[in-house]
């Protein structure tokens, strides 16, 4: 995906435009768009440690760090081992099964997709948008929300399913993996609570409004002729693309979302790339810098964190 997608684009763009784009850009805005998405990853902290605190007591800074090694991982890693690599390091932390740990991960990223598809969908009904995204965010908002409430409704019988399931195809693994996945449904089932639900959603909703506002310093860094919001919008489109397989990084995939973000207002694509370039470069050098130094500060390398081991799950963490 992410070669097609650098091909389309390369094949799009006047390179001189670009090069015109990039050499007017206001770095002072630039520096503010860095200050600001490092704020919001503050932020995203803030709710990770809301959401593990029933099973570990994290500080704001073992939060932000193992958020930032996961996030870091991610970039160089594949299939999101990033999110599994901070899972173990705050269960070790804690001394924990890694299994709660993970389903506070997963109900992270359900936040994210449900603040991503709220803001997206209020967006495309009152603003311009191409109308292939417009109908993609649609779908996928009702898709989320759909899920969402099956999940709520018959999560606890999906369990059993699953174990049932398993006896008859594999009995060996009936065991197993039913505590693996009783114990999921049920920290997923538990991890909430009404305090700590509109925690989660309001610290999502800050974390997300501040990335938004990032690509706002951006559009205003780059002197380009769109409306505010259109930062919002770049936000929610090309994250949601982290949804699509490519490489890490999403090299390729981001650059191209980008320009298709800006294109109702944006007709330029040397100027559209030249802000998927440089945006793109340096929210890859916040997760770089951030990740890095909390890998220094913990004294960790990349070896000891595929070493690393998972206590066990709790054999009592069974649905009735």
């Amino acid at each position: 995906m992410s070669a097609t997608c650098v091909g389309v684009v390369a094949r799009r763009v006047e390179w001189s435009s670009l090069a015109a784009a990039v050499a007017q850009v206001n770095v002072a805005w630039l520096g503010a768009t860095v200050l600001v998405q490092a704020s919001a990853f503050g932020v995203a902290a803030l709710r990770w440690r809301r959401l593990v605190e029933r099973r570990v007591r994290l500080s704001w800074l073992q939060a932000f760090e193992s958020l930032m090694i996961g996030n870091f991982t991610n970039l160089v890693v594949p299939t999101r081992l990033g999110d599994v690599m901070r899972g173990l390091l705050v269960a070790q932390r804690g001394n924990v099964p890694v299994g709660p740990v993970i389903a506070a991960i997963v109900l992270e990223r359900v936040a994210d997709l449900l603040m991503l598809v709220t803001i997206g969908f209020s967006l495309s009904m009152i603003v311009p948008v191409p109308p292939g995204v417009a109908v993609a965010i649609r779908a996928l908002a009702a898709a989320t929300f759909g899920a969402i409430l099956c999940f709520v409704v018959f999560g606890e019988r999906f369990a059993r399913a699953a174990r049932a399931l398993l006896k008859v195809v594999a009995p060996a693994l009936a065991e197993p993996v039913g505590r693996h996945v009783d114990t999921f449904v049920l920290e997923l089932k538990t991890i909430g609570g009404v305090a700590r639900g509109a925690s989660v959603i309001a610290l999502s909703a800050t974390a997300w409004l501040l990335f938004g506002a990032a690509f706002v310093c951006s559009i205003v860094a780059f002197h380009l002729p769109v409306p505010w919001y259109a930062g919002l919008f770049v936000a929610v489109v090309v994250n949601l693309g982290g949804l699509v397989p490519s490489s890490p990084g999403a090299i390729g995939v981001y650059h191209y979302l980008a320009m298709l973000a800006l294109s109702p207002w944006l007709r330029d694509p040397g100027t559209a790339l030249g802000f998927a370039i440089v945006t793109h470069a340096l929210g890859l050098a916040v997760v770089i810098a951030c990740g890095g130094l909390s890998l220094i500060h913990q004294g960790l390398s990349f070896h000891a964190l595929s070493a690393a081991k998972p206590p066990a799950i709790e054999p009592e963490h069974r649905l009735a």
